[in-house]
């Protein structure tokens, strides 16, 4: 059976997400002239893109990770981090993720490089009820490893995204209905400098200045031999 286990502060529990469905949500950015922006860029470097944005892409639900390691079969792969909507049984909780990409694939069809590296997770969630009151402070940040030490990649705010539930409804009508049990990617904020970075680790965090409210995510990332 598909397993995620997550830790919920505060309320001194644990939830778990079993046999749930998988979806990383592209082209979910809250202003829709960068997104479209970011569109043409795309399709100025010849990649296909969606003809509907945003977009969600259903992936085996095998490839979300709660391991320190993760392996790819690629060097040119990197991580984006992302806020996750979790349903546990029809109830709502947010944590934190990584879409880690192959960026050689991502070339030649976005859907095939959605499905072509693991996902890291988080192993803490909150409810999505709590985090939504307080949503607009809520930020997002990442870093990577390379040749010994760490470096920004992206820094934004969770409102610089489509709002979860918001999201959830569209898939909804996408996919005719929601399930159950879900994990789903909600996209991510912009890389500093815009230029992917392949890296030998990657952390990330959510966080909010004046609370609580903090979920952390860290992996490793091995490049199996071919």
């Amino acid at each position: 059976m598909k397993r995620l286990k997550f830790k919920v502060p505060g309320l001194n529990e644990t939830i778990f997400v079993n046999d749930y469905d998988l979806f990383i949500a592209g082209f979910t950015g809250s202003n829709r002239e960068n997104v479209e922006k970011h569109l043409q860029e795309l399709r100025d470097q010849g990649i296909e893109v969606p003809k509907k944005v945003p977009s969600f892409y259903r992936v085996p639900p095998e490839l979300a990770s709660q391991d320190k390691i993760i392996k790819v079969r690629g060097k040119m792969t990197s991580g984006e981090i992302e806020p996750v909507l979790l349903i546990s049984e029809g109830s709502y909780y947010i944590t934190l993720g990584s879409d880690h990409t192959d960026r050689d694939i991502e070339r030649r069809s976005i859907a095939e490089s959605k499905a072509s590296c693991p996902k890291p997770i988080a192993d803490v969630a909150f409810p999505l009820e709590d985090a939504v009151k307080e949503w607009e402070k809520i930020s997002l940040k990442s870093e990577t490893f390379r040749s010994g030490a760490w470096k920004q990649y992206q820094k934004g705010k969770v409102t610089d995204l489509i709002q979860p539930l918001k999201l959830a409804a569209m898939l909804q009508e996408e996919n005719g209905g929601i399930p159950r049990n879900l994990v789903m990617f909600l996209g991510t904020v912009p890389i500093e400098g815009g230029k992917f970075i392949f890296s030998e680790g990657f952390r990330g965090s959510m966080f909010h200045d004046n609370s609580n409210f903090s979920v952390n995510l860290e992996y490793r990332i091995e490049v199996e031999d071919k």
